[in-house]
């Protein structure tokens, strides 16, 4: 039993200086695989500690002592394991912090993905804004053309209608020949073709326009 206690504080020596390795500066701010390595050797030996004092207290109540050397034994024993629950607390403590400042550096790394991402949308965002402006006015522009347009076909159109009424008026009072009036309506009916003719093409253009630069 003395030799599993020697064996054991030597591991509680071993356990102190590796935690302090553990937790220095130069430790935490190397690679994530070098402190891996670290903490699972620790833990491996924090674990045989574990399992040295359960020996040792096995020891303690199967084995015939005398008394005062058996609590001599138990008190270095339970202070073996007083040291061993202190260890693991700290041990514990250091992973969580650890844990917990990787959380933070993944939400900064993220945060400033995030914001350099949204900063491109905004000028993204700014750039078709000003395109779909520049776009609109166009739009305007060729809207207001076309509806100046139309008003002057449609007052060419009521001019010929009113031609066409005074051409039959007259005709009627004067008699003029039936060839004649025919030629008039088809003049008319020929004007009707260019004046649908050149609002579908009116239209279409602003169609064609429109959808250019809007995409």
């Amino acid at each position: 039993i003395d030799d599993l206690y020697t064996e054991a504080s030597k591991l509680v020596l071993s356990l102190r200086s590796q935690f302090a390795q553990l937790d220095s500066p130069s430790t935490l701010n190397n690679s994530s695989n070098n402190l891996t390595n670290k903490t699972d050797v620790f833990e491996s030996n924090l674990y045989t500690l574990s399992r040295k004092i359960d020996e040792l207290q096995t020891c303690l109540s199967d084995t015939n002592f005398r008394p005062t050397k058996k609590e001599s034994l138990k008190r270095r024993v339970d202070q073996l394991f007083e040291d061993y629950k202190s260890i693991q607390s700290s041990f514990y403590s250091l992973k969580a912090r650890k844990d917990r400042e990787d959380e933070e550096k993944t939400r900064l790394k993220f945060s400033e993905g995030l914001r350099g991402e949204h900063s491109i949308n905004i000028r993204n965002l700014v750039g078709e804004s000003e395109s779909l402006s520049n776009s609109s006015s166009m739009g305007d522009d060729v809207l207001s053309m076309a509806e100046n347009v139309f008003a002057s076909l449609g007052q060419q159109n009521d001019t010929l209608k009113a031609i066409h009424r005074r051409v039959l008026d007259f005709s009627t009072n004067m008699g003029i020949t039936r060839s004649l009036i025919k030629h008039i309506e088809r003049r008319v009916f020929v004007d009707k073709v260019i004046l649908f003719g050149s609002m579908t093409f009116v239209l279409v253009l602003l169609v064609v326009l429109v959808y250019y630069f809007r995409f």
